[in-house]
């Protein structure tokens, strides 16, 4: 019994995830060309507002894929050679025309937002003021493992972009999961017991456990609607959660390069790391499974190198 409510939870909780970021709205729409040419490639680009996602596909051949490669390629070398915000600026502009060149800015978004985006013209100034306000009174020396108000790109794997939302209700979901086994636990201590409530163990569940979760679904969706807006979160890594002594949870880091300058000059991370990245606006294009290339602002970046 313990086993099909750990397994059941987990398929849950991967559900409960895209709920999650469906309480952050997000646009979909297919643009993809009709066509039985397998030599096309579909690319799914999503353009990070404050407070939305929108999301869309394209087909690309496979002269426009390599293309495109070669723009990321080109991207990184440039900005590895650049030590000022302004020059940084130019070559988001430039990669954004680009990509628009390539047919992946489309679904009617306007070329002249998506740069401004990317350069964070669009972030919060609420916000930004108070973080500019908070920094220019804690001066501290640069730290090779954050940035503030920066300017972001990076190509990495296992990656994962999400609201507020949705990881607020996967934490929780986590916490419930745990509950759930420490209460199987105690009662599998009594045999009697155990034979005796068995066949009541899924009412019981839901009994003291669904409405607390109900309420946290409520509560997320709720703070979704609160006039504060900040973008995206991004999170480098992840820890795979096991309730079996003989598969113990494993840290998994991402890997790829994250170039950033902000307050904390240029900052740039490549290899294995972990971290997060507050207050994304910005492009993503999704080239495979958890792999991304991204160009956008944040408001806080902090990473570390595994």
């Amino acid at each position: 019994m313990r086993t099909f409510c750990v397994k059941n939870g987990l398929v849950v909780g991967v559900i409960l995830l895209f709920i999650g970021v469906a309480f952050q709205p997000v646009i979909i729409a297919d643009v993809s060309n009709n066509s039985e040419d397998s030599d096309l490639l579909e690319i799914t680009v999503e353009i990070y507002e404050l407070n939305r996602v929108q999301g869309y596909t394209v087909m690309l051949t496979q002269e426009q894929a390599e293309e495109l490669e070669l723009l990321i390629n080109n991207t990184k070398a440039e900005l590895d050679a650049v030590d000022n915000l302004d020059e940084t600026e130019t070559i988001f502009k430039e990669t954004v025309l680009s990509l628009n060149e390539l047919g992946l800015i489309t679904n009617g978004m306007n070329v002249e937002k998506v740069q401004r985006l990317v350069t964070g013209e669009e972030q919060n100034s609420r916000i930004v003021k108070l973080l500019e306000k908070y920094n220019s009174k804690n001066q501290k020396s640069l730290d090779k493992n954050e940035n503030t108000l920066c300017l972001i790109s990076g190509d990495t794997i296992n990656t994962i972009f999400a609201g507020s939302i949705p990881i607020l209700i996967l934490l929780r979901f986590f916490v419930f999961t745990a509950r759930i086994n420490m209460f199987f636990g105690w009662l599998s201590n009594f045999p009697e017991l155990w034979d005796r409530l068995s066949p009541y163990l899924d009412k019981i569940v839901e009994i003291f456990f669904s409405p607390r979760f109900s309420f946290w679904l409520f509560l997320g969706a709720s703070i979704n609607f609160l006039p504060i807006k900040f973008g995206a979160f991004i999170y480098y890594g992840w820890l795979t959660i096991s309730f079996d002594p003989w598969y113990p949870s494993e840290l998994i880091p991402a890997e790829g390069w994250v170039f950033t300058i902000g307050l904390s000059g240029k900052q740039q991370w490549i290899g294995d790391f972990f971290g997060h990245v507050v207050g994304f606006t910005g492009i993503k294009i999704i080239r495979g499974f958890l792999d991304f290339f991204y160009l956008g602002a944040a408001l806080q970046v902090k990473i570390e190198e595994d």
